[in-house]
């Protein structure tokens, strides 16, 4: 399970960093230039997801929370590594739902409230994940 989550770590990193280093290069000075030739599917606006950006962002995440997914399996044990566990699966489940989204769409409402309750996990599994690797340094 580490190997695979390592895996899905990398994808989303190399899909993610590419297209903010297009985003900051590329479409920044093409903008300040005033140049928008064949720049509009480049851009992070409406109708987005609709865009290359969009479409990129998407599967990155998407490959974030296969990561968090597979990760979740290797805490165990102890309740804080379980809470660790529970809520790096919420959060991929929940973060898959969101960036899917687009291929199959929900109705807002159902997509505001996943999006919040996954910021919400997400945030409270980064917090117990360094809570857990506080007190594992303490342990050594």
């Amino acid at each position: 399970m580490v190997l695979l989550a390592v895996v899905f770590a990398i994808a989303y990193a190399t899909i993610i960093s590419t297209l903010y280093y297009i985003q900051a290069v590329v479409v920044s000075y093409n903008l300040v230039h005033h140049s928008t030739d064949g720049l509009t599917l480049w851009l992070f606006a409406p109708p987005y997801p609709n865009s290359f950006p969009g479409a990129l962002e998407g599967i990155g995440y998407l490959f974030m929370c296969l990561s968090l997914i597979s990760a979740s399996r290797l805490f165990s044990g102890n309740k804080l590594s379980k809470w660790i566990s529970r809520s790096f699966l919420f959060s991929g489940l929940t973060g898959s739902i969101i960036f899917t989204n687009p291929l199959y769409p929900l109705p807002i409402i159902i997509v505001l409230i996943v999006a919040v309750a996954n910021a919400i996990i997400l945030f409270g599994s980064l917090s117990l994940t360094s809570i857990w690797l506080k007190r594992s340094l303490h342990e050594r």
